[in-house]
């Protein structure tokens, strides 16, 4: 910069080639050209990190459908509404195991459980030792690399995808309401619900006396 003004200079003054209004303009146009130079030094960098995204997209749509994708894709497809369960039925892991891709480590082996309908139960465990599998493989998110899972004596591989996680309830730890009354969020997960299967799963959920207490009941806004 400095180099440029004295010869900028120069020409002003002593072979009166350039105005000072020339050399002005000259410093200014080339100190707007140096963030266009940085951005294009830039761009190789930009390129790459599309280049290996673009790569592992591709790399996924190559990945070949297994049974879960296929009975995932058609529930994502599918205009069924959702039935609510008419009776419990009995969960069983028969020696499951499960390892994940591209692991040695196998996070289940030879896992048996039956969970009795009426029954509570709680999985315990340090981190890693296989909660969230068991839970996954249950919902059948994932499907087990041996053994099976069978819900009413019917293995979850023969059931529609619906129908069987329509058996399934999750209560996070953090709550999460739509915009509306209580009637539209319940009816969200079960819309062809009525008003008795509504109250009761208020009363499952332990609610009942709290929403009875509400001015609209049901019909109050979240």
């Amino acid at each position: 910069g400095a180099v440029l003004l004295y010869v900028g200079a120069y020409f002003v003054s002593k072979e009166k080639t350039l105005t000072p209004g020339e050399l002005m303009s000259f410093v200014v146009a080339a100190g707007l050209l140096q963030a266009p130079l940085r951005n294009m030094s830039q761009a190789g960098v930009q390129l790459q990190r599309i280049s290996a995204g673009a790569k592992r997209i591709w790399d996924l749509f190559q990945i070949p459908y297994d049974a879960l994708s296929i009975d995932q894709e058609k529930l994502l497809e599918s205009d069924k509404v959702v039935l609510v369960p008419q009776s419990p039925l009995a969960l069983e892991l028969k020696n499951v195991s499960f390892e994940y891709p591209n692991s040695n480590k196998t996070a289940l082996k030879n896992v048996s459980l039956h969970l009795d309908i009426g029954k509570k139960i709680a999985l315990v465990g340090k981190s890693g030792s296989g909660k969230t599998t068991l839970s996954l493989l249950a919902l059948r998110l994932i499907d087990p690399s041996s053994g099976q899972i069978t819900l009413g004596n019917k293995e979850a591989k023969d059931w529609d995808l619906l129908d069987y996680r329509s058996y399934f309830s999750y209560v996070s730890q953090e709550v999460f309401f739509f915009q509306g009354s209580i009637r539209e969020n319940l009816l969200k997960v079960a819309p062809s619900a009525t008003e008795a299967e509504l109250w009761n799963a208020i009363e499952l959920a332990q609610m009942k006396e709290r929403v009875s207490a509400l001015p609209q009941q049901l019909d109050t806004h979240l």
